[in-house]
C-alpha cells in the first residue's frame, strides 16, 4: 500500500496527541511507543506503524524547532510538513500545562551534533 503524500490535520493532530500524552500525560493503554503506532494504525490504517514512527520523530523535529525538549529515544527528523509546526504550536497553546512540563532545548552532551534544519525552519525558529 502506498501511503499518501500528504497527512490528513486529523491523522496529523491525533499523532501529536498520541505523543505528547504518552510523553506528559496519561498513558492510557500504551506501554510502549510501538503500542501507540499500533493503535494509531488501526484508527488510520492508510498509514503504517513506521510512518507513525517517523511522524512521532517529526513532533520532535518540531518540538525542537520551537525551542523545546523532546521524548528521549526519539530523535528529531526536521524534514516535515509545516502543517506538523503548526499542529504543535496549537497543542501546546490549547495546553499550557503540557507545554509548562517541557523544559527548553539543551544539549545533553557538548559533542551532540544539533539537528540540521533546513532554511524553512530556521526561519520559524527565530
Amino acid at each position: 500500500m502506498a501511503a499518501r503524500d500528504s497527512w490528513t490535520a486529523e491523522e496529523a493532530y491525533a499523532t501529536v496527541d498520541a505523543y505528547l500524552q504518552y510523553w506528559l500525560g496519561d498513558p492510557g493503554d500504551w506501554e510502549t511507543k510501538v503500542d501507540i503506532y499500533r493503535d494509531l494504525h488501526r484508527r488510520y490504517p492508510a498509514r503504517s506503524e513506521k510512518a507513525f514512527e517517523f511522524k512521532f520523530q517529526n513532533v520532535s523535529g518540531a518540538l525542537y524547532v520551537l525551542g523545546l525538549d523532546y521524548m528521549p529515544g526519539l530523535q528529531p527528523r526536521v524534514n516535515f510538513q509545516a502543517q506538523v509546526l503548526d499542529i504543535v504550536a496549537a497543542y501546546l497553546e490549547a495546553h499550557p500545562e503540557i507545554r509548562s512540563a517541557i523544559a527548553p532545548y539543551q544539549r545533553a552532551r557538548p559533542d551532540t551534533p544539533e539537528p540540521r534544519l533546513p532554511q524553512r525552519l530556521r526561519q520559524a525558529g527565530q
